[in-house]
C-alpha cells in the first residue's frame, strides 16, 4: 500500500475511471499492470484511501476525494496527501510512533513507507508545509492514543464495579462518569452488610504486571490519603480478561514524592510490579 510507484501512478488510474465506466474485473482482467505497478494493489490502494469505491454490482467509481486528489497540481503535494490519508484511514503500527518524532518513525516503520516519506520530503524539511504535515499526523496519533487509554480505563473501572458488586453484595457509585473532580472512581463499602465507605481508584493496562506503568496525580492521592478508607485497583492485562491487585491506599505513600524549594509535584509513574503479590 505505501508504495511510491503505486501512489504515484493512482491519479491517472482515478482519471481512467472517471473518463469510462469501468468493473473492477474488467479492468484487471485488461490492465494486469498498470504502469508497471499491480492493477489489483492499485485498486485496493485506491479504496482503502477512499479515491476509488466498488459498487455493489462491482463497477469501479471514482470518488469526489479522488477527484479531488487529481486537482493537486504539485506531485510532491499530492503525494503528502495520500500519505497522510492513507496513515490515517489504516492506522499502521509504526503511525502510533509519529509525536516521537521522524527519526523513529524511520527506524520502526516498513523501508516502502520510509521511501514514500523522503519522495515527499517529509524527512529532512523544516519548512512550515512540513512541519505542519507531521504536527497533523503526531495530534491524529495522540487522539487515538488517548481514546485507546480511556477505553482501557473504562474497562478497568467496569471490572472494578462488577467486582465490588459480588465482593459486598452492594452496586458501588460509579463516580468517574459523573465527575473527574472527585478524585476517585467508584464510591464503595468496607465489607458486606457494612455502611463505612470505601474510595476506590482504578488504575488498568492492556500490559502485564511486569511492563505496565500507573500514574497517580497529586489530586487522587489527595482524595485517597483523606478518606477513612480507600484502596487503587490495579487491572492489568485487560485486554486478556483483567488481573487484579488490591492495594490500600495507605501503601502508595512510600511511592509520593514531596514538593522541595519552589517545586510541586502533580504526577508520579508508578510500576504495576511495585504491588506484584
Amino acid at each position: 500500500m505505501f508504495r511510491v510507484g503505486i501512489l504515484y501512478r493512482l491519479p491517472d488510474l482515478i482519471g481512467l475511471v472517471q473518463a469510462q465506466s469501468l468493473t473492477v474485473a474488467s479492468f484487471l482482467q485488461h490492465f494486469p499492470q498498470w504502469h508497471d505497478v499491480p492493477s489489483v494493489v492499485a485498486v485496493e490502494t485506491g479504496v482503502t484511501g477512499g479515491w476509488l469505491s466498488r459498487s455493489p454490482a462491482g463497477d469501479l467509481c471514482a470518488t469526489e476525494a479522488g477527484l479531488a486528489l487529481r486537482t493537486i497540481s504539485s506531485p510532491q503535494a499530492r503525494l503528502r496527501e495520500q500519505i497522510a490519508r492513507l496513515i490515517e484511514v489504516a492506522s499502521p503500527a509504526w503511525a502510533a510512533l509519529v509525536h516521537r518524532g521522524r527519526e523513529t518513525v524511520c527506524v520502526y516503520a516498513p523501508g516502502e513507507a520510509v521511501q514514500c516519506l523522503r519522495e515527499a520530503g517529509l524527512l529532512d524539511g523544516i519548512d512550515t508545509e512540513t512541519v505542519a504535515w507531521w504536527d497533523r499526523l503526531s495530534s491524529a496519533s495522540r487522539s487515538r492514543q488517548d481514546a485507546g487509554r480511556l477505553r482501557t480505563g473504562r474497562r478497568g473501572e467496569r471490572l472494578s464495579w462488577e467486582y465490588e458488586l459480588e465482593r459486598t453484595g452492594t452496586a458501588p457509585e460509579w463516580k468517574a462518569l459523573d465527575t473527574v473532580e472527585a478524585g476517585y472512581d467508584l464510591l464503595s463499602i468496607v465489607e458486606r452488610g457494612s455502611t463505612r465507605r470505601l474510595l476506590i481508584e482504578v488504575k488498568s493496562s492492556t500490559m502485564d504486571q511486569s511492563r505496565a506503568v500507573f500514574w497517580i496525580t497529586r489530586h487522587e492521592w489527595k482524595a485517597l490519603n483523606g478518606a477513612d478508607a480507600a484502596a487503587v485497583h490495579l487491572w492489568t492485562s485487560v485486554g486478556a480478561g483483567g488481573q487484579l491487585t488490591v492495594v490500600p491506599a495507605s501503601e502508595l505513600g512510600h511511592h509520593i514524592p514531596h514538593d522541595q524549594g519552589l517545586g510541586t509535584w502533580e504526577t508520579v509513574a508508578i510500576p504495576f510490579r511495585t504491588f506484584a503479590a
